[in-house]
């Protein structure tokens, strides 16, 4: 820091108004960082519910392919419509929709 001639009013009064910009800026800046940062962890929320949401629709399509396949493995005589709808369901629970 330099040295300062408190007496030289103009150097005091430009040290002054230096130091008040700086306060200014530093605040400016901060603001900046604070919504930036505010907006980062509202994305990664909104991005941990969406996949929270993905890994239920994952799960419950598998449960719909698992019970098809119990079934299959019991003996029970299943056919390529039986298929096609197990296969559907699933991919309408993928996809965002309810299984019929």
């Amino acid at each position: 820091m330099p040295k300062l001639n408190f007496y030289d009013t103009d150097a005091v009064k430009a040290f002054t108004l230096d130091v008040l910009v700086e306060g200014v800026e530093t605040r400016r800046d901060l603001d900046f960082e604070r919504r930036q940062s505010a907006a980062a962890w509202e994305t990664a929320r909104e991005q941990r519910t969406r996949a929270d949401k993905a890994d239920a629709a994952i799960a419950a399509a598998i449960s719909t392919l698992s019970n098809f396949l119990e079934a299959r493995q019991n003996g029970v005589e299943v056919g390529w419509r039986d298929v096609d709808r197990a296969v559907a369901d699933a991919l309408d629970i993928l996809k965002g929709g309810k299984a019929e």
